[in-house]
This record gives C-alpha cells, sequence and structure tokens, in this order.
C-alpha cells in the first residue's frame, strides 16, 4: 500500500469521527451561548426583578449546563487525540523503513527528522489548535446573535474578525520563509553534532576538542540568530492579537454604552455583547498564537510525503519467488553513485557460483563495497542487470532477499542488548539457531567466557567487546538465518591469528553447504581458501581468475622481476 492510499485509509477511517467531532464543536459552541444568556437574563430580570428564585434557578441551570459541557469537551480532546495516535499507526512503519533507505540512498543527508514529523503532525492534530479550527465556523451563530442584538455589534464583530485574519495572513507571509530557514539550520546543527559524536574518540584523543565547538557554534550562532528573528515575529504577532483582542471587547462595551444612553440597547446586552465578542475571536485568537505550530506542521506532512514518495518500497505486490539457491549472475552492469553523476562500476561481467567462495580484491575506492551492495539490493543498478537463481534482483521483495543473504558490512554494527539478540538480528531468540550459527563459525567458547555468556549485555554499538570479538559476533549473525549466499567485506580485519582459523573453518563449512560465498579483503592470507579471485580496478573487473591461476599469476610476475 503506498502513502497515497495510506491516507486515503486514515481520511477513509477516520472521516466519521471528525464529523463527530464536528458535531460536539457543535454542542459546545451553541451551550457557550449560556454565559452570554446568564447575563442577560441577571441584569434584564433578576436585578431589576429582585428575584431571588430566578437566580437560584438560573444558576443552577448553569451549573448543570458548565458540567455537561465539560464532559462534551473532555471527550472532543480524547478522539483527537486518538486520532493522532491511528496516524502515527498507519505511517510509522513506512517511515522508520523508509529512513534506512533514505540512509542507503543520500547517507550524508539521511537523519531521525521525519519521526521527529510525525510526532508534530500526531500533536496537530491531538491538540488545541485543530479544535480551534473546528470552532472557527460555528463563530457565525455568535455574530448572528450579536446582530440581533444590534446591527452595529454585528458589524463590528464582522470588522474584528476581518483585521485579525489580515493579520493572521501577514504572519503566514512573514514567518514562513524565517520558520524554514531556521529548521534547515537547526537540522544541520544536529547532523553536525551527531556526526562529531560519532568520533569522539578521534576527537579526544587528537584533542580538537575547541576546534570542533568552534565550527559547531558558528552554525549554532546563525541558527540562534534565525531562531530569534522567527520568534520575534511571532511573539509579535501573538501580543498584537492578544492586545487587540482586548481592545476590542473594550471597545464593544463603549458601543454598547453608548446605545444604552441612547435607548437602543439594554444593559444586559452591552454586557453580553462583550463576551459575545470574545467568543467570536477565541478561535482566530489561536490560531494566529499558534499558527507557527499551523507552519511547522504543513512543512512536516510535506516532508514526509516527499519521503516515502522517493523511498517507499513496493514489495508488498512483489509475487513471492521459490526459496533462493545462490547462483548470482552480473551482465553488463554499470553503477553510479546514488543521486551523483559519478560512475563507480563500469561493465561488470560476473557470476558467483553455489559451493563456490570468490574473493574480490583491488585497492580503496575500485568499487568492491559498492559491487556487494548492488548485489544487496541496496544500490539500484544504473544499466545492465543482476539475477539471482535468473530472477532479476528486482523482482525480489528486500525481506525476503535479506533472509537469504548473510551480510557482514566493512564497519561491523552491533545494537544495545545482549549477544544473544544481537546474533538473531534483534529479533525473536531462537535459542536452537544462536548456537548452531555460533559453533559453525568457532564462536561459542568466546561468547562461554564472557561475563554472562549469551545474555552478556553489550552497551550501545558493543562497547563492552574488543574489535575482534564484536566483527566474531557479527559474523554469527551473518549466519543466524541458514544463508544460502554469504558476503563478508573485510571480515578478518580485526581479528587475531585464533580468530582467522576461525573464520578459514568457517569458510571451508560455508563451501561444504553448498553456500554462495563473496569476501572482499586486503589481506591476501585468506585468498589461499578461496576458489575464485576477482581484481576490481577503476571500477571494472580486471582479471577474473581461479585461486591456482591465481597464484600462478603472481609467481610469473616475481620471476618476470
Amino acid at each position: 500500500m503506498n502513502q497515497k492510499n495510506k491516507l486515503e485509509l486514515f481520511i477513509s477511517q477516520t472521516k466519521n469521527i471528525f464529523l463527530f467531532v464536528g458535531l460536539l464543536s457543535l454542542v459546545v459552541n451553541v451551550l457557550m451561548l449560556t454565559p452570554t444568556l446568564y447575563m442577560l437574563q441577571l441584569y434584564d430580570r433578576v436585578v431589576t426583578g429582585k428575584s431571588a428564585e430566578t437566580l437560584l434557578s438560573l444558576t443552577a441551570i448553569v451549573v448543570f449546563i458548565y458540567i455537561f459541557l465539560f464532559f462534551i469537551d473532555f471527550l472532543r480532546h480524547k478522539i483527537t487525540i486518538r486520532i493522532g495516535n491511528r496516524f502515527d499507526e498507519l505511517l510509522n512503519e513506512d517511515i522508520f523503513k523508509s529512513l534506512f533507505k533514505w540512509s542507503m540512498l543520500e547517507p550524508s543527508k539521511a537523519n531521525t527528522q521525519p519521526l521527529k514529523d510525525l510526532f508534530q503532525i500526531r500533536q496537530f492534530l491531538s491538540g488545541n489548535v485543530l479544535l480551534s479550527i473546528f470552532d472557527l465556523p460555528w463563530t457565525i451563530v455568535y455574530i448572528l446573535v450579536l446582530f440581533l442584538f444590534h446591527p452595529i455589534f454585528g458589524w463590528f464583530a464582522v470588522m474584528s474578525i476581518v483585521i485579525l485574519s489580515a493579520i493572521a495572513f501577514v504572519n503566514e507571509k512573514m514567518t514562513k520563509e524565517s520558520q524554514e530557514k531556521s529548521n534547515a539550520l537547526h537540522s544541520t546543527q544536529l547532523e553536525q553534532s551527531n556526526l562529531y559524536l560519532q568520533n569522539s574518540e578521534v576527537v579526544n584523543s587528537m584533542g580538537i576538542l575547541s576546534n570542533v565547538h568552534t565550527t559547531h557554534k558558528q552554525v549554532r550562532d546563525e541558527w540562534l540568530d534565525s531562531q530569534t528573528a522567527t520568534n520575534d515575529l511571532s511573539t509579535l504577532f501573538t501580543s498584537l492579537t492578544k492586545y487587540l483582542r482586548t481592545f476590542l471587547q473594550s471597545i464593544i462595551l463603549g458601543i454598547g454604552a453608548y446605545l444604552v444612553i441612547q435607548e437602543e440597547l439594554s444593559p444586559g446586552m452591552m454586557i453580553a455583547g462583550s463576551i459575545l465578542l470574545g467568543r467570536v475571536l477565541a478561535p482566530i485568537d489561536i490560531l494566529v498564537g499558534q499558527w507557527k505550530q499551523v507552519i511547522i506542521s504543513r512543512e512536516a506532512i510535506n516532508r514526509i510525503m516527499k519521503l516515502l514518495k522517493d523511498t517507499i518500497s513496493k514489495d508488498d505486490d512483489k509475487t513471492q519467488l521459490p526459496e533462493i539457491i545462490g547462483n548470482i549472475d552480473l551482465k553488463n552492469v554499470n553503477m553510479m553513485i546514488p543521486n551523483t553523476k559519478n560512475m563507480i562500476l563500469n561493465n561488470i561481467n560476473l557470476s558467483f557460483k553455489t559451493g563456490e567462495i570468490t574473493c574480490l580484491i583491488g585497492e580503496s575506492g575500485s568499487g568492491k563495497t559498492t559491487l556487494i551492495r548492488s548485489i544487496l539490493g541496496l544500490w539500484g543498478v544504473g544499466s545492465g542487470k543482476i539475477s539471482i537463481d535468473g530472477a532479476d534482483i528486482e523482482q525480489y521483495d528486500m525481506e525476503s532477499l535479506g533472509k537469504a543473504i548473510g551480510y557482514l558490512p566493512q564497519d561491523v554494527e552491533l545494537f544495545d542488548g545482549t549477544v544473544s539478540q544481537n546474533i538473531a538480528c534483534m529479533g525473536e531468540v531462537d535459542d536452537k539457531l544462536v548456537i548452531s550459527a555460533t559453533q559453525f563459525c568457532d564462536t561459542h567458547e568466546m561468547i562461554l567466557n564472557l561475563p554472562n555468556g549469551y545474555d552478556t549485555k553489550i552497551g550501545k554499538k558493543g562497547t563492552i567487546l574488543s574489535g575482534g570479538q564484536r566483527q566474531r559476533i557479527a559474523i554469527a549473525r551473518t549466519l543466524y538465518n541458514i544463508p544460502k549466499i554469504v558476503i563478508l567485506d573485510e571480515p578478518n580485519s580485526n581479528l587475531d591469528d585464533k580468530g582467522d582459523l576461525a573464520l578459514v573453518k568457517t569458510l571451508q563449512r560455508l563451501k561444504s553447504s553448498n553456500t554462495t560465498v563473496i569476501i572482499v579483503t586486503h589481506k591476501m592470507n585468506i585468498v589461499k581458501y578461496v576458489d575464485n579471485v576477482v581484481l576490481l580496478k577503476n571500477g571494472q573487473v580486471a582479471s577474473s581468475l581461479t585461486t591456482q591461476e591465481f597464484f600462478e599469476q603472481i609467481s610469473k610476475a616475481k620471476i618476470g622481476r
């Protein structure tokens, strides 16, 4: 289901609920005539007639109405809160998944802002601003009553609405651009701070914290200036609206007093007119005061819709293909880095067969990591075709493909949880599969020596573990789902001799189990245990040889010297 359908589903599910909230708003706004009518009766009947019984009866009725109003208004708020929650429920999963696709397409720009946007929209749907929008149409009722009191009262109310609406319009025009600039600077500041924190070890060890703070402060100062200007504008219009509303209510009292003197109005109507004007202007007052929230919410929904449009997967519509065997073919594959014109793979033709181990070698920047990312389906192919078992990789849904492929990235990332949870990919832990994976890669004993064995909590990013321990646990995670294809990017970069030996045994077992294995490495000691060696150079296949042919070529090169 695409994002448009999700929004249509949200609208269809909540349409009747919104209509009910509108009905409740009608009841609330009609009953909010109570203080006006009460005031009229007090001044024009009770005071003049000096009737205590009438006063008690009227007051009892007013108390009952206000209790009823309290429950109706409370019900309105409860409903809108649940409308906001429903919106979150419908889009949260899509947005969360889209973040990870975004991080593949634009790593430098990806951040958690869409989740904050979703929270902002939920708050808008659950807050007073939305209810003020529901209250706004019913101000017509109050204006009609004011016209019944006296035409001058009615036209004064219309004029007041026009003035406050003009202020709201100017507020929108003047604050929109300023708010957008402030939000962009704030996002830049957060991204920059997160980047510094991720490299805190380098920052602290090299004594460059002051330099980093200076750079951070420059962005922060620019954001503060922009935010201050935005808040100044917002405060200006909020204060202007607030005090103008009070001023207008005072003026209508003066007009009422004049009409009383001219015997065109009763004293009760004079006081009631001021109260009614307050009810007329209240929703507008709230909207102008909270207009920044309206702008932010509108920008948030636009950003979310753009993210979903650019990244949302259509995997739900794909036919489930047979279980993957593991034969991979690349034909005339050309690849550019996403959202750039930089060609990084050029006319790649390769085959990876089940039961074979292929090693990708080459200098940094030769295209090794990009090639495996393409095979993983993380980056789309510019031209050419990547197929698994004869089917174009685009025909597989990412979840099925991911379960069939075990992947060890170059930069090992573990999650905040136990060893077992990490090996089980943070899903429901199957103890048998966890133990099977660790025994397969000779990591079982190493884990048993940890403080709490498999139940050891490793902290964020596995901070209590050494680099080698993290890498070996990540290799076990790669094997958890018994994959048909295993891709290892620099699997021995942090391993000691014992870890290297365990890796060799793992490769031999994978070969025996008829698994397709692709390894990226700079360490040549592992090459003698593979079947094929592919040399990449400047994004092209420089050579594709069996291991025997590769070493023969090296020997000839040495003899030639």
